[in-house]
């Protein structure tokens, strides 16, 4: 983030060609506030504030085991800081991190092929015939909501494809 920092503050780009060029994209996404707090652009909404990897640890801990935390998953855990109006790199990464080693949760998070490439589950046609409570509580209106949350955390998604991808 110091190199977007950087660009915005002062208008500072790196000497690689190819990296600056990376840099002044990437930046269109940001805006620092006169306080010197990041911001990035939200599909869903207002701007997000970048949180500092310092204090990502303390955040999940209280969206997870706080007053008001509910041990969900990282997934889920991700998602409520987003609705919380904070943004950072890795944020599923880290929260999925964060779940697997709660001592109370204890448990696997597994992503099926079909959610890591469209970012939602399927409904089998088997399940659409009988009305289920996922199929009765759908609407648009909450799909699009989720959607939204979903596509602000897009970019770790596609890096995330990109390393498995060099590794194969």
């Amino acid at each position: 983030m110091d190199p977007i920092v950087l660009f915005l503050k002062d208008d500072i780009l790196p000497e690689e060609k190819g990296e600056a060029d990376k840099v002044r994209r990437k930046a269109s996404w940001f805006w620092q506030s006169e306080d010197q707090k990041l911001y990035k652009r939200s599909f869903s909404g207002p701007y997000l504030l970048c949180v500092h990897p310092e204090a990502v640890e303390p955040l999940l801990e209280e969206l997870h085991e706080g007053i008001c935390g509910s041990h969900t998953g990282g997934r889920s855990l991700s998602h409520r800081a987003l609705t919380q109006g904070c943004w950072w790199l890795s944020m599923q990464k880290e929260a999925q991190k964060y779940v697997k080693k709660c001592d109370q949760c204890r448990r696997s998070i597994r992503e099926t092929p079909f959610s890591m490439t469209y970012g939602a589950e399927a409904v089998i046609p088997l399940e659409t015939g009988f009305p289920t409570l996922r199929t009765s509580l759908f609407t648009l209106e909450n799909n699009d909501n989720f959607l939204e949350k979903s596509m602000d955390l897009i970019e770790e998604q596609w890096e995330s494809a990109m390393v498995q991808l060099a590794y194969y």
